[in-house]
């Protein structure tokens, strides 16, 4: 598990490195969402996966909306 979570920390973490604030948000979201998804399937938890997969859905969304703020700023 550790390894998992260490592996999808270590991806997301480069998305953050250079994101601004909406970015940032919605990069935590995703890895929640990665983590909330990864969890259930080991554990069979159908709830906590599809919360899971919401997350990262929202987590997405938000990346969607920082990249529209930022073409309006440029």
């Amino acid at each position: 598990m550790r390894l998992l979570w260490g592996a999808i920390l270590e991806a997301d973490i480069r998305e953050v490195i250079v994101m601004d604030k909406e970015h940032l948000k919605g990069a935590a979201k995703k890895t929640e969402g990665s983590v909330k998804e990864s969890v259930g399937k080991a554990t069979d938890n159908k709830k906590l996966e599809a919360e899971g997969k919401k997350d990262k859905a929202e987590g997405e969304l938000r990346k969607a909306a920082g990249d529209v703020k930022d073409a309006v700023k440029n």
